[in-house]
């Protein structure tokens, strides 16, 4: 059976990203949740750009699909080894539901490194029925490379501890984080962690792919959306981002929403109307290039028109 999700805290940056897009009436809403683009864990100054990004969406009334790539590039002349996460909505949400029954016993105790602490192998033991996320898969290749020429992505479930980002604990830790100017990037976070290595100029593709169930509202509107801006993360602003969106369940252009509904719970689309191009039926794409990954261009938004009451259809 699907599962309500309600808005409490901890509340996840694509959550709060879409709140801010949705008008403030609209409280009864199911938020899809994401493996998000992966954040940097290491060293801020750490020269690895997010040189571009394709985010490739597959929207239907019920369910998502979603696949997305990543090439960072080494911008200087030494050789980089780093820490990077896909932040795991799915797991957070558990987790805020379930608390400590969402992760092993003990866990949070079994430092890494400041801010962070291991969940073992499987972090919601015994609730796994309450996904709503399936079939995520990782992967990466060297830049430029076919994609037959991808090998699978280890990753290791971490949760990173919101109290480690306070100055006091980062200083008794000897840690060198420091606390981000946007506070939705130091809430509580669940990551698939990966390790990358470097050399100096070299660009490399990471991916990843799952599907997860749509949102909804009280207008029975479909709903995706999907968070960017950990891209702050990395050095520099990211290159560029092609978004493709392909409709499914016979949706059509013309069923997605770009005009909040008044004074009702609609959602609209982001980007708008004018940044998309169909380029056949069902196929729609938008380019950002050199951007920061905030405001209007740190989240994408779907939404189909909101439908009249079951008594007026």
């Amino acid at each position: 059976m699907r599962k309500r999700i309600a808005l409490a805290a901890p509340v996840c940056v694509a959550t709060l990203l879409l709140i801010a897009a949705l008008p403030a009436s609209a409280n009864d809403t199911t938020l899809n949740v994401n493996v998000n683009p992966p954040r940097q864990l290491s060293d801020p100054a750490m020269p690895v750009r997010m040189d571009s990004e394709q985010i490739t969406v597959h929207f239907g009334r019920e369910r998502c699909r979603v696949a997305v790539e990543f090439q960072f590039e080494n911008t200087s002349d030494s050789e980089v080894w780093l820490s990077a996460g896909f932040p795991d909505e799915d797991l957070l949400y558990r987790y805020a539901f379930y608390g400590q029954a969402a992760s092993p016993a003990g866990a949070a105790a079994d430092w890494l490194f400041p801010g962070l602490a291991s969940l073992g192998d499987n972090p919601a033991a015994g609730i796994d029925d309450q996904s709503v996320l399936t079939d995520f898969k990782a992967w990466r290749r060297p830049a430029g490379s076919p994609v037959s020429a991808s090998e699978l992505l280890e990753t290791r479930l971490l949760r990173i501890e919101r109290i480690a980002w306070s100055p006091e604990v980062l200083s008794s830790l000897g840690g060198n984080w420091q606390p981000s100017a946007d506070t939705g990037l130091n809430e509580l976070m669940f990551c698939r962690v990966f390790d990358l290595h470097l050399q100096p100029g070299e660009k490399l593709v990471i991916g990843h792919s799952y599907s997860t169930l749509s949102g909804s509202n009280v207008e029975s509107q479909a709903l995706f959306n999907y968070t960017l801006s950990t891209g702050q993360t990395w050095q520099g602003s990211i290159g560029a981002a092609q978004i493709d969106v392909f409709l499914e369940d016979g949706l059509s252009f013309g069923d997605l929403n770009f005009e909040n509904s008044e004074p009702g719970y609609g959602a609209a689309c982001n980007p708008p109307r004018e940044q998309w191009r169909e380029l056949e039926p069902g196929h729609l794409r938008t380019v950002w290039r050199d951007f920061e990954p905030t405001g209007g261009q740190g989240f994408i938004l779907l939404a189909t028109k909101p439908l009249p009451p079951p008594s007026e259809r």
